[in-house]
């Protein structure tokens, strides 16, 4: 064990893409892609994350949703959004027990973070008001980048 960090043993439905559409059906299809990168030593910082990324270094996830048992380590979640899909997209993190959340929208090939939210902070940090958290997604940025420390 590291210092503050403590361990889970909930399933973490860590990820999932919501599809506002009509009559405020949802599903959980897209076409956009999903990277893990897990960060054990816990120091990296939104900018070398990013340069992991670039550098092939997350693995791309084939589901909605994601495990990692035990841990301490924070995740850094990559997203490629679709920007050619017609929908009102939103990231949606399937749990509301993260202790806290970095959003992260590149902007010119660098992170620029865009919200703080967590579990350990006010109700008033999430972007929406939902008891999951919901990231608006803009069509003029394909990538997003998060820091998911549990």
């Amino acid at each position: 064990m590291q210092g503050k960090k403590t361990s889970f043993i909930f399933v973490c439905v860590f990820l999932s893409f919501i599809f506002w559409g009509c009559g405020g059906q949802k599903s959980v299809i897209s076409a956009s892609e999903f990277f893990l990168l897990e960060d054990s030593t816990l120091q990296f910082s939104a900018e070398q994350a990013w340069i992991a990324f670039s550098g092939n270094k997350f693995e791309q996830q084939n589901g909605f949703s994601f495990n990692p048992g035990f841990t301490t380590s924070y995740y850094w979640l990559a997203v490629k959004y679709d920007t050619a899909s017609s929908s009102n997209e939103k990231l949606e993190i399937g749990t509301s027990q993260i202790n806290v959340i970095e959003f992260y929208r590149i902007e010119k090939d660098r992170p620029v973070k865009k919200y703080t939210t967590g579990d350990h902070l006010p109700f008033s940090s999430r972007p929406e008001r939902s008891l999951n958290y919901l990231f608006p997604l803009d069509h003029h940025y394909p990538y997003y980048l998060l820091k998911i420390d549990k």
